[in-house]
């Protein structure tokens, strides 16, 4: 998991892209550039992308977890992440409900994994279920699922699942309460 640094750095550069990611055809659009000392490059810009950032600088903000200088910076791009997703509504909601379907089909194959194979897949749990968190940031952006419903979904996960502790780390639990992220406080049974 990616730490508040990375998330700042990638919210800005994904911020300086929107617009034309939102005007383009590209579903999954590659950010130019590398985080600053960090070898890896940025995840795609989508809009789950750039929306779970933002949640997650939330949670660090929640903890007192950004300085003052990092606070300013976030403050100042969520707004204009607002600003553009209000200036172009018809094209966030294209994308966030192409990104829906296609998040949705992902998980799908996590879920089938976990249940056909839970002893071999259940130490990838902590990482796949970023895909169901991608979901729920999503879900208020898209017009409809077009019969993709979660709750089924949701239903074998919960079968799947034993409670466990917060699955990315104290400093970002306070952004992901567990009545809506009940997904992250839980392991496979084995």
């Amino acid at each position: 998991m990616k730490d508040k640094t990375y998330d700042l750095a990638f919210l800005r550069s994904g911020y300086e892209e929107l617009e034309s990611y939102l005007l383009s055809d590209e579903l999954f659009w590659p950010l130019t550039g590398h985080p600053s000392g960090q070898p890896v490059p940025f995840f795609k810009l989508t809009l789950g992308n750039l929306l779970l950032s933002m949640q997650r600088l939330s949670a660090y903000d929640l903890g007192g977890d950004l300085s003052p200088q990092e606070r300013a910076e976030f403050t100042k791009l969520q707004a204009s992440v607002e600003a553009t997703q209000q200036k172009w509504q018809v094209a966030w909601q294209k994308k966030a409900s192409q990104e829906f379907l296609s998040r949705f089909n992902q998980w799908v194959h996590v879920l089938n994994d976990l249940k056909t194979a839970p002893f071999n897949n259940a130490p990838y749990y902590a990482n796949e279920v970023r895909i169901r968190v991608l979901l729920e940031l999503l879900a208020p952006y898209t017009a409809d699922h077009q019969g993709y419903n979660l709750i089924p979904l949701d239903a074998v996960l919960k079968n799947l699942l034993k409670p466990a502790p917060f699955l990315w780390g104290e400093a970002l639990a306070p952004g992901f309460p567990e009545k809506t992220y009940w997904f992250l406080y839980g392991e496979i049974k084995q």
